[in-house]
């Protein structure tokens, strides 16, 4: 799960909500609860997935949640109030509507965001109630049992002799990585083939350079990888497969890196190499130099470039600038990076809305900066250009209240909340961020001297050398599949109907005099090579217990 926390940016319009003097201190409340939050989940490594650390997270939710009903409400009543004052309709009632509808938007994301919380916390425990179960621990001891039946078995029936000795479990186990191996690359090129609609050829290049990202040491399975290309593939169309390789590992880098995952990542660098019309390298170049500037402090990077950079490059941004305004704000202190994105935002479109408001607060302006305005009203400036002057401008001033009542005018509010030096270090953008090229270069060469990836990547490159084997393993299994399904059908019969004190005496001594006859008679149905019946029973014992869970009837 990501660790950002959506719909907690509360900026109170406290000139518009004129209300009780209570407003002034929910942010100092709200600051507050951020404080106590992250010392308690400082207790916690960044990798920790207990129950814990996310009923501690809940925790400091719930508290938030409070303060953002709180906001909501007296949002609420200060519409009320300025309707009851000024009129329905009047500039007072609208500002105060606006407001309402922001916090209670926010505290609609909020709750959502908490109850997915929720839902994996309750997750996780009924991860953890399987792995404890009765039905889990059989399993284990079957596979003990079934291995020594196996030994067993070869020593005093025919179905033990037809069983080569050479058939070493060794080999065996060889044999089944080998059948894995090949199983999984199958699986791979049908979720391919299905997900985007590819043939049978195009399913298998993808699976490739799957497999060639495994091989290198990224991801904890492959499966995770076969999403991660897919997620890559949906999200950013243009990649030719040379490319897609590379972008795929470099999107797992950013992920794992900063604490993210693939889909958000992609879906940013997408909307950056749309947006400002630039190439994936220098837009996940961009990204990985950001998020090392500190950019990532509110976990909200990603979410945060994804949603505005189209509009920054219609401002008259570059993707250097863009980043370069992010970093200047994110320097100064600002509370999150979406403070940041909406002040601008608003910006861009008070300027241009022709209202009685902005006319008059270009007004106490410089002539100078009011021609530029005009200029780009014309479309021969654009919005970067006025913002840099008008900043500028009202930096210099010396009635500061004067400046921050014309900055309220044509930012918002978010002015006052940012406060002047924040805004004022957005002025003058033009220079870019710096050192951007080859910034995942480096951090890929970084990773790959470590020696847990190089052990990784050894070891994965091992087990792939044996595919064409496998699928030589995989053919066999599909034949012999059917008898295989025969057993196993006649295994449950069989345990279903010994007694209770059975049953236990097969789990806890593997069953050798009891279990003997009846198994080896079903032994004699496979094909020669499926001496590992009963250790398969195993996995049918956790896949039972499994099911049985879900219908509420875990013992």
């Amino acid at each position: 799960m990501s660790e950002r926390i959506e719909g907690l940016s509360i900026g109170l319009d406290l000139e518009t909500m004129k209300v009780d003097s209570g407003l002034k201190n929910l942010n100092s409340k709200l600051k507050l609860v951020n404080s106590e939050m992250k010392a308690n989940m400082s207790a916690f490594d960044r990798s920790d997935k207990s129950i814990g650390k996310y009923e501690t997270r809940l925790t400091g939710l719930n508290k938030k949640l409070e303060v953002q009903k709180a906001v909501t409400e007296k949002a609420l009543k200060s519409y009320e109030k300025m309707v009851k004052e000024h009129g329905e309709g009047s500039e007072e009632a609208e500002k105060a509507a606006r407001e309402y509808n922001n916090q209670s938007a926010a505290l609609n994301n909020l709750e959502r965001y908490i109850n997915g919380v929720k839902d994996d916390l309750e997750k996780l425990k009924k991860e953890q109630r399987i792995a404890n179960s009765n039905w889990t621990k059989m399993g284990n001891k079957l596979d003990d049992a079934g291995n020594k039946m196996k030994a067993f078995g070869s020593k005093v029936t025919g179905v033990g002799n037809a069983m080569s000795a050479t058939v070493t479990p060794a080999v065996i186990g060889m044999g089944t990585a080998m059948g894995l191996v090949a199983s999984s690359y199958e699986d791979s090129a049908v979720k391919m083939q299905n997900s985007l609609g590819l043939t049978a050829e195009e399913a298998k290049e993808l699976t490739d350079i799957s497999r060639n990202i495994y091989n290198n040491g990224f991801g904890e399975s492959a499966d995770q990888i076969d999403q991660a290309v897919l997620q890559v593939k949906q999200n950013i169309r243009d990649l030719n497969n040379e490319d897609l390789e590379r972008i795929t590992e470099k999107a797992f880098l950013l992920a794992e890196t900063f604490e993210s995952d693939v889909n958000e990542v992609t879906r940013a660098g997408n909307n950056i190499i749309k947006g400002f019309g630039i190439e994936a390298d220098e837009a996940f170049d961009l990204m990985a130099k950001g998020a090392q500037n500190g950019l990532n402090f509110s976990n909200e990077m990603f979410d945060n470039l994804s949603e505005y950079s189209s509009l920054f490059a219609n401002m008259g941004f570059s993707a250097e600038e863009y980043f370069e305004l992010l970093q200047k704000g994110t320097e100064a202190g600002v509370y999150n990076l979406d403070y940041i994105n909406d002040v601008m935002k608003e910006f861009q479109i008070r300027v241009k809305d022709g209202s009685k408001s902005t006319s008059d607060a270009m007004g106490e302006l410089s002539k100078d900066t009011r021609k530029v305005w005009k200029e780009f009203l014309k479309g021969d400036k654009t919005v970067k250009d006025v913002s840099n002057v008008v900043l500028k401008e009202l930096e210099d001033m010396d009635d500061q209240v004067a400046a921050n009542q014309i900055g309220v005018e044509l930012f918002g509010t978010k002015f006052e909340d940012l406060e002047a030096e924040a805004m004022y270090s957005m002025g003058e953008i033009g220079e870019g961020i710096e050192d951007v090229d080859g910034t995942m270069d480096d951090m890929t060469k970084n990773t790959e001297r470590s020696i847990s990836k190089q052990w990784k990547s050894t070891w994965r490159e091992a087990k792939e050398a044996v595919l064409p084997l496998g699928e030589t393993v995989l053919d066999f299994t599909k034949e012999i599949l059917p008898d295989v399904k025969d057993g196993i059908e006649d295994v449950t019969e069989w345990f279903s109907n010994l007694d209770e004190q059975g049953k236990k005496n097969i789990i806890r001594f593997a069953g050798l005099t009891a279990a003997a006859g009846p198994t080896l008679t079903i032994l004699g149905k496979l094909t020669s090579g499926t001496g590992d019946l009963i250790t398969g029973m195993g996995s049918l014992s956790k896949k039972i217990g499994l099911s049985i869970w879900w219908h509420g009837a875990c013992w």
